[in-house]
């Protein structure tokens, strides 16, 4: 098919959006739809080829995928390689040996598919994740790997034109439909897996008959490649994190890239497009979207994950050179640079090889939990995989139990996996805690809305999430340890929609004479992931050294949501007490993020381990809470 340059200007304004959204979502909101725009652009190309060589009789599976290799696989794993060598250098075991899993998923493809399986609770932020955006270069590539194969048969079956994009139409639909039905019951796998991302490259296909069938005035060529033009603006500027995506709201982005494609060449916004600035940078598209979630995680690692906006244009520098050195070296040499068939055969033998060589190298580093014999033994051992489930066997058994009959203080933890790590806290220092039982409950801060009087379904809650609600709410409303309680104690990772709606929560339990009084715990003392704190500290017998050097690492933004509940429990003459000097003493200048033994006291950003627990816990028995609780009072924390 013939060059088209707008298309690579296309490619220009998506993988600059991408890398625009990724360097900081407040720079632009919805630049994560620079995906989808590929997704439109690869589903044209991809079509025009292929129902040009069947219709000329030159399609053959195996120059298809070859053409496909010496496109996408030097270059990519020139990037996995550099990623495995950077993450062997700056990571600590746990996160190695998930870059390992990452990497070889990546070779085979499936990363997507990796990625929406590690998508629990627990799971690691994504700027620890370098690989996280090769997820779209794994839908990518399964649709390239099926793609060929349907369009084969469907032309064996019938040449017709009409029927071909009959039949893509009906694929695209279904394709959009199931991303719209699971889109909140399943957003994870909607988001991920190429069958809710079929109708993206569908509609690039749909693109690819229209455009060389139709001709059109130039008036009209240039109102539709505006129209295009505006509805992929809009998704850049009006899209966010909080979009239920994709769903239909991809359709925005992706048929206005098909109105760009389709009305073509000669139009003001081909010509636009066209620009050779944005030409070179389309070109090197490819090598700039490998290269820059890397970078910019390991930027990112570097600089203690805060990143100035100084430092962001510093990684958006090193991202354009490092991409151009990938793009010169290594996409242009494999892919023109190959013309004998001795060449060739080589070439495929060494990609073989050192796929093999990857791939067990990278298996090692999963299978051996990241390699610990990279660091001192001390440290090593404290960094060894961590096993969640035995973590929260207590909670989940004796803290579920009904409250007994015996006389005393009845109290029940509430909230998300943080009333857990509370509940851990105090049982685990029962004896400190004299003539008090503690029980605890599973009440999502993000449920609070239900209280209300009149109840809606709150905007950012995700039909899964509201499953979740509807049925914690009326256990809590009615279980016999909520109404045999005598303090309803919420610990929590807050949530703006859960301070939003605490005061809904108060007066429902005010309103209810059976149940006890109300008191509300600040958010957690949180940190860039501590296992990385301790492995660039490097040691573990030096408890006040790293606890310095954790309160230097503090994610402080926990401290503008505690001053928010601060101030609407003063209001609403609710007890509040916040974690921080459990954790981090009064003045906050060290966090013993580890004991007295070198024992982790949190496994992730600010989890507490059953260690780090009954450590905190014994500064709870001392703290003005317990003391509130022991004597029965009900007074304003100070």
């Amino acid at each position: 098919m013939r060059y088209r340059a707008d298309i690579d200007g296309l490619r220009a304004i998506a993988v600059t959006a991408v890398i625009i959204f990724h360097l900081n979502p407040n720079w632009l909101p919805g630049g994560f739809v620079g995906v989808d725009i590929f997704f439109v652009i690869s589903g044209f190309l991809i079509s025009s080829m292929l129902i040009a060589d069947l219709e000329t009789g030159a399609f053959r599976f195996s120059d298809f995928y070859w053409r496909r290799a010496k496109r996408l696989l030097p270059a990519l794993f020139a990037t996995l390689l550099a990623t495995f060598v950077c993450s062997t250098i700056m990571m600590s075991p746990a996160a190695l040996a998930s870059a390992g899993a990452s990497t070889v998923f990546s070779v085979l493809s499936v990363s997507n598919i990796y990625f929406w399986m590690q998508t629990g609770y627990f799971d690691a932020a994504s700027i620890t994740k370098p690989l996280l955006h090769t997820w779209s270069l794994g839908v990518e590539e399964q649709f390239y790997f099926l793609w060929p194969a349907m369009l084969y048969l469907l032309f064996r079956m019938t040449k017709a034109r009409s029927n071909l994009v009959f039949f893509i139409a009906v694929v695209s639909v279904a394709s959009l439909v199931a991303s719209y039905f699971f889109s909140d019951r399943a957003a994870n796998a909607t988001f991920f897996l190429l069958p809710f991302r079929v109708f993206e490259f569908g509609i690039g296909a749909i693109a690819s008959f229209a455009t060389s069938t139709k001709t059109r005035s130039a008036s009209v060529s240039n109102l539709g490649a505006l129209a295009g033009t505006g509805l992929i603006l809009l998704a850049l500027a009006a899209y966010d994190e909080q979009t239920p995506f994709p769903s239909w709201y991809a359709l925005a982005p992706t048929i206005g890239t098909a109105l760009i494609i389709f009305f073509g060449p000669g139009t003001i916004a081909a010509s636009a497009l066209s620009q050779r600035l944005l030409v070179e940078i389309g070109r090197r598209s490819y090598s700039l979207y490998l290269v820059h979630w890397p970078i910019i995680v390991f930027f990112t690692m570097g600089k203690h994950g805060e990143l100035t906006n100084l430092d962001r244009l510093i990684a958006a520098v090193v991202i354009f050179f490092a991409a151009a050195a990938l793009y010169h070296f290594v996409e242009v040499k494999f892919r023109y640079g190959l013309s004998t068939e001795q060449k060739t055969r080589r070439v495929a033998i060494g990609f073989v090889a050192s796929s093999l060589t990857l791939v067990g190298t990278a298996t090692s580093a999963n299978l051996t939990n990241g390699w610990p014999w990279r660091l001192p033994a001390e440290v090593a051992r404290q960094l060894q995989p961590f096993d969640t489930k035995k973590n929260y066997l207590l909670n989940n058994t004796i803290g579920r139990e009904p409250f007994s009959r015996e006389p005393g203080i009845k109290v029940l933890i509430v909230g998300d996996s943080h009333q857990a790590d509370f509940f851990n806290a105090v049982y685990l220092n029962r004896a400190s805690f004299p003539g008090i039982e503690f029980r605890s409950m599973r009440l999502d801060d993000a449920c609070f809305f239900m209280f209300a009087p009149t109840v809606t379904t709150a905007p950012q809650i995700t039909q899964e999430v509201q499953g979740l609600c509807d049925k914690e709410v009326p256990d809590f409303k009615t279980s016999a340890r909520s109404r045999d309680a005598d303090y309803v104690v919420i610990s929590a990772k807050w949530d703006d929609i859960g301070v939003e709606h605490l005061h809904d929560l108060a007066s429902w339990i005010r309103s209810q004479s059976s149940f006890g009084k109300l008191v509300v715990l600040g958010n957690t003392v949180e940190f860039r992931p501590v296992p990385d704190l301790i492995r660039e500290f490097g040691r573990v017998d030096d408890a006040v050294g790293l606890s310095k050097y954790a309160a230097k690492n503090r994610d402080h933004r926990t401290d503008i949501t505690n001053a928010k509940l601060a101030a609407i429990t003063s209001q609403l003459a609710l007890p509040f007490f916040r974690k921080d000097g459990w954790i981090c003493g009064e003045d906050g200048s060290a966090c013993d993020i580890v004991d007295a033994n070198g024992n982790m006291n949190i496994f992730d950003y600010g989890h507490w381990t059953l260690t780090g627990a009954e450590f905190y816990g014994r500064r709870i028995a001392s703290s003005d809470l317990a003391a509130m609780m022991e004597q029965r009072q009900y007074v304003l924390a100070r």
